[in-house]
């Protein structure tokens, strides 16, 4: 959802985007071994693997801000990470 609405700002001329954003990488693990039954090494495998991909979904959408200057002016990305 969070990259959708990005999206969503950004296609939409949004000029500025502030966000705070925390993953929990190890709530994330504890419930894969707590509620899906992985040991925590598959846990923490899947966990890494995942946060890569959000990692990189989160860059392709920073492009499109990147990209999009040229048409709306940009939108100005202001985010904290590892609340």
């Amino acid at each position: 959802m969070l990259l959708r609405g990005m999206t969503w700002a950004i296609t939409g001329g949004a000029h500025i985007m502030s966000m705070s954003i925390g993953l929990d990488f190890t709530g994330y693990v504890d419930s894969l071994v707590n509620n899906g039954g992985y040991s925590i090494r598959q846990a923490t495998s899947i966990a890494l693997r995942e946060y890569a991909a959000t990692l990189r979904a989160f860059d392709a959408v920073l492009d499109l801000a990147q990209a999009s200057r040229q048409f709306t002016g940009g939108t100005l990305v202001v985010a904290a990470g590892g609340n």
